[in-house]
């Protein structure tokens, strides 16, 4: 068992020595051992079956409740289980701090200027460590404004002035849930209430999903609101306050916005359109109106520089062509590796997925599902994901994928009733879904696998036997 003692001589000397604190409560934070810390994870393992448990027994449960509202219900104790574990085990990391750092600033001193809160060490409310990488622009007076915008953070603000990082989980915990009620009415326009209801239980407890599912990244929301439009596609109310929504969780979500007006045109047609314009051009100008109000000046450059993303960065150091210098990705390659990438990609981690193909297939030859929903809606976003290298993914495995849920969910859920249809499908579907599952459960257990730098060090420990991990078996796109 020596390569126990060199695992836990290794974490304590370690740079992710920092993963032995844990939280408690605003502030508080309490450094463990490396072996208390491992008994952490085992408790873990233990309590995140336990949620698997508790929300199949909600889902199968004979009390007269829709299906939608037993899938909002389980998958939102399942999601603030399995996310008050994370949140207790395993730090902010990537952009969730500089978020909460937002949220802070709103709640404290009601404004997006940083300078203060980075300075007096706010972050330890919430992020155990004092050296943290500002993602700011810095003025020349000396003010920062944080590259992300508000949007997110405003919509946790009450949870976060409530209870903390603790709120903020059962938030996001609810907006999921949310979300996965949302999915399975998607799911229903062309497939059958089993189908429908099998692919929510598999989105739901695999990637991405039930990665970013509590965690403070912008993604769940987007594709909350992108799916909320779609459910209500007749009513251009609702699909323009989400479209007008939506660029105040990041700027590249307009293309989202755009994709969303393209698609209510497509189905409203010309002539029904033209009742609805005022209405877009009302949502449009407000959001847009409020938006220049609050990103001014070095505050806009700032959002806007989150682009490029150079954190932080000096006023002066952003040219008008700064974008010129960001790498570009070559899109087939981009494509790729969103699908097949050992890192980021979405097929190893969650194999299951795979019945999107034949899903396509089976609503294009059926006309059972517009084939226009994913392209008119999505392709503008797909296509700037896949320009860019940096979004070609990054944190957790299928990020910049969440926002594309629903447009996917139709296909899915065509693609595993096509693949219950025939003994030798299902045989092939459940072993992938087994996997799917299984690779979930152990990244949620350990959440430290999700990202490239934690399995690299876990790499370096375990040697060889790091190889047999399924999420290795695939090549890494760069």
């Amino acid at each position: 068992m020596n390569w126990v003692q060199r695992s836990l001589d290794g974490l304590a000397d370690s740079s992710f020595s920092h993963l032995g604190h844990v939280y408690l409560w605003p502030g508080h934070f309490v450094k463990l051992s490396p072996l208390e810390y491992l008994g952490c994870l085992v408790a873990g393992s233990l309590w995140v079956l336990l949620a698997g448990w508790v929300a199949w027994r909600v889902l199968a449960g004979r009390r007269r409740r829709s299906s939608a509202s037993r899938i909002t219900m389980a998958s939102a104790l399942l999601f603030a289980m399995t996310g008050t574990y994370v949140t207790f085990v395993y730090l902010p990391t990537t952009d969730e701090p500089h978020y909460l750092q937002i949220t802070e600033s709103l709640a404290v001193d009601g404004d997006l200027e940083l300078s203060g809160n980075y300075a007096s060490g706010s972050h330890l409310k919430f992020y155990p460590v004092r050296e943290i990488d500002p993602h700011t622009v810095i003025t020349p007076d000396g003010a920062q404004y944080s590259q992300h915008t508000a949007g997110l953070p405003l919509f946790v603000l009450p949870a976060y002035t409530l209870a903390g990082r603790w709120g903020v989980t059962l938030a996001l915990a609810a907006l999921a849930a949310g979300l996965l009620s949302v999915l399975h009415r998607l799911c229903r326009l062309g497939a059958s209430p089993r189908s429908a209801l099998v692919t929510c239980v598999a989105l739901g407890t695999s990637s991405p999903l039930l990665f970013s599912s509590t965690l403070v990244f912008t993604e769940v929301a987007a594709a909350a609101l992108t799916g909320l439009a779609l459910c209500r596609l007749g009513s251009s109310q609702v699909v323009a306050t989400c479209a007008a929504a939506l660029p105040w969780l990041h700027p590249r979500y307009a293309l989202l916005s755009a994709g969303l007006a393209a698609l209510h045109w497509y189905r409203q047609g010309t002539h029904d359109m033209r009742r609805h314009v005022p209405v877009w051009l009302i949502a449009g100008a407000l959001s847009g109106g409020v938006f220049m109000s609050v990103y001014h000046g070095p505050a806009l450059l700032a959002v806007l520089n989150t682009l490029t993303e150079k954190y932080p960065a000096e006023l002066n150091s952003l040219t008008a062509g700064s974008l010129a210098t960001q790498s570009f990705g070559n899109p087939l390659v981009s494509a790729l590796g969103k699908l097949f990438d050992r890192d980021f990609g979405l097929i190893p981690y969650a194999p299951w997925m795979l019945v999107l193909l034949p899903g396509i297939v089976v609503a294009r030859s059926s006309r059972r599902v517009s084939h226009a929903w994913f392209w008119i809606g999505g392709a503008a976003y797909v296509a700037l994901t896949l320009v860019f290298r940096n979004w070609g993914g990054s944190s957790y495995p299928g990020r910049t994928l969440v926002p594309l849920l629903p447009f996917a969910a139709p296909y899915l859920a065509l693609g595993v009733e096509w693949a219950l249809q025939r003994p030798w499908r299902r045989r092939i579907w459940y072993t992938l879904l087994a996997l799917s599952l299984g690779i979930s459960y152990l990244l949620t257990v350990c959440p430290v696998l999700r990202y490239t730098s934690g399995r690299e060090w876990i790499a370096a420990q375990l040697g060889l036997a790091w190889l047999a991990m399924p999420f290795n078996w695939f090549p890494s796109f760069q």
